[in-house]
């Protein structure tokens, strides 16, 4: 389990992406929305992305994307850089990461749980305001992604691979 405090704990994938929804509209008040705002909306299609590229890492395939190191040896890949290499993410962009059962019976342990962690993540996907290369995003809802697809794979090391896809 992936302790979420506030945002909810998550076990499965139904869980996980509601622990992504309630997260997100909870911290994009740091792009100047309220607080529940900004919302992702479940999306089927984007679900379906995300459940095969959890899939197909899982079985051995190498995760989507630029490999992000962060502090406590935290680390998430994200395909939806921007083509021209200006630094920014897409409204489409797709966030992969490890999370081991193992190391998730500990709550103590910032690693285990790659979405729920701190900082890392915080910068990367649920406080980034300036998707698109967007600068004037304060408080406007249509600069920011509004649907959301999870998916949810263990591969044999019993390591649980987590996608985000995110859409406009």
């Amino acid at each position: 389990m992936c302790h979420g405090g506030g945002f909810g704990n998550y076990t499965d994938n139904a869980s996980f992406c509601a622990y992504v929804q309630n997260r997100w509209s909870y911290l994009e008040v740091e792009c100047g929305m309220g607080v529940d705002v900004a919302t992702l909306t479940i999306d089927s299609s984007l679900a379906a992305t995300a459940q095969a590229a959890a899939n197909a890492v899982a079985s051995g395939g190498a995760p989507q994307g630029t490999k992000f190191v962060g502090g406590d040896f935290t680390f998430t890949y994200v395909n939806g850089c921007d083509a021209n290499g200006d630094g920014y993410f897409t409204k489409n962009a797709m966030y992969t990461a490890p999370e081991s059962s193992m190391q998730t019976t500990d709550t103590s342990s910032p690693d285990a749980c790659q979405f729920s962690g701190g900082d890392d993540i915080n910068g990367l996907l649920y406080h980034y305001c300036q998707w698109d290369n967007d600068q004037n995003f304060s408080g406007k809802l249509s600069t920011q992604p509004q649907h959301v697809g999870c998916g949810t794979a263990v591969d044999t090391n019993g390591v649980s691979w987590r996608v985000v896809q995110l859409g406009p």
